[in-house]
């Protein structure tokens, strides 16, 4: 065969498998897929549209972390203001965090193309009606999940810039002697005056707040998404064993096909959460990372603050760092718990029922599962609630150092 037609039928190839993750994510994770065509993030969008997408994500990142960059030099320099210090290293810390994520999951393209890839072969290969059926069930717990990350945070992004607009509002509803003080969106150091070009700042900050959440949005939902769709093959590995013993044949030993079909999902299901974990640990250690500086450069904030609204939208801030690092260790928890209920359920069924061969097969299975799956941070840190509440305790005693330094 000539390279022209070799590469006429990888393109053939290619262009299928699109069409069929394409078809997968318009009928069960329409959501998930119009958030990353939004961002720039979907691989199959042509290249000339995401490349302006990603340029103008980078370009609005670069110019509001300007502001803060000069605020650190103001205030963290000679005239130390450690309030005022502290919100302009936030502000670098999260822009900037948010870019690297950004980029970090572009460069990851190619693997989260093969994560797609695999989510539309189990789709075509699970054709059973029950297992099709567990394979919806947790892709609408995927999407609720979804849903509820995604309305959380427009809502958070909506209230922590409606803060700084209280002054405002009330000098229109219930009028002084004289105007209220204006609360900046954001205190940075600006090139022009905050005060008098407030509300184009205000504009400016909360188009820059819609877009920086739609990236989070798209990545974070992208991820939890995926994790639920092996979830569902889990799931069906544990339905398979369930139905060892329960479909007796006296011609045909049932048991040992049906635990040989468990056994080969279960490894796909071990490969697809290994392509996850390599695909995302890079990210979720940056997010570590960031949390704990985050929290405790702005517990110390907290603790200096003096202003009633200036705290209440800082606390923001924090709780939405916090239930960020939550939504990221969910996941991790429900793949643990998923994988050491296949080992569970292992010995839990009628084995004693089956032929020999049959036990040794369950046998070699059940020494894989005593080593459940995990999602990591880098390697270092498994995601899970355990470890969460572990390093919130961590920057909390960050915050107990810091402040003792005042």
């Amino acid at each position: 065969m000539s390279y022209a037609c070799k590469g006429y039928t990888i393109r053939i190839k290619y262009n299928m498998d699109v069409q069929k993750v394409e078809e997968v994510y318009d009928q069960h994770l329409r959501i998930n897929k119009t958030l990353q065509i939004h961002s720039g993030l979907w691989p199959y969008r042509p290249i000339k549209e995401k490349l302006i997408r990603r340029t103008i994500v980078f370009i609005m990142m670069a110019i509001f972390i300007f502001p803060h960059i000069n605020g650190m030099r103001t205030w963290c320099g000679k005239n130390m203001d450690l309030v005022l210090c502290g919100e302009n290293f936030e502000g670098v810390l999260y822009l900037g965090v948010v870019t690297l994520k950004y980029y970090v999951t572009i460069l990851s393209e190619p693997r989260i193309m093969q994560i797609h890839k695999q989510i539309a072969k189990n789709w075509s290969t699970l054709t059973d009606s029950e297992e099709q059926s567990i394979l919806i069930k947790h892709s609408k717990q995927g999407k609720i999940v979804t849903i509820l990350y995604l309305v959380y945070l427009y809502a958070a992004g909506f209230a922590f810039s409606q803060v700084s607009m209280v002054p405002v509002i009330l000098d229109y509803i219930w009028p002084l002697n004289e105007s209220r003080p204006k609360i900046l969106i954001v205190h940075a150091e600006y090139i022009i005056d905050p005060l008098q070009y407030y509300f184009e700042l205000y504009g400016a900050y909360c188009i820059l707040t819609f877009v920086n959440l739609t990236v989070l949005i798209s990545i974070d939902t992208a991820f939890s998404s995926i994790v639920y769709q092996n979830l569902g093959v889990f799931s069906i590995v544990k339905n398979r064993l369930n139905a060892v013993t329960k479909r007796p044949n006296e011609k045909k030993d049932n048991a040992y096909e049906l635990i040989v079909g468990a056994i080969r999902l279960h490894n796909s299901a071990l490969q697809f959460n290994d392509l996850i974990e390599m695909s995302y640990r890079k990210t979720f250690l940056i997010i570590l990372g960031y949390t704990i500086l985050f929290l405790s450069v702005g517990g110390v904030i907290l603790i200096e603050q003096t202003n009633i609204m200036q705290f209440i939208r800082l606390a923001m801030i924090e709780v939405g760092v916090m239930i960020h690092l939550l939504y990221l260790s969910y996941p991790g928890q429900k793949v643990l718990d998923y994988s050491s209920s296949i080992c569970q359920e292992s010995y839990t069924n009628e084995w004693y029922l089956i032929s020999k061969k049959s036990k040794i097969l369950l046998k070699f299975m059940m020494l894989r599962c005593i080593k459940p799956s995990v999602l990591t941070a880098g390697g270092l840190y498994i995601m899970n609630y355990e470890n969460y509440g572990i390093i919130i305790k961590t920057a909390m005693s960050y915050v107990a150092v810091l402040a003792s330094f005042r």
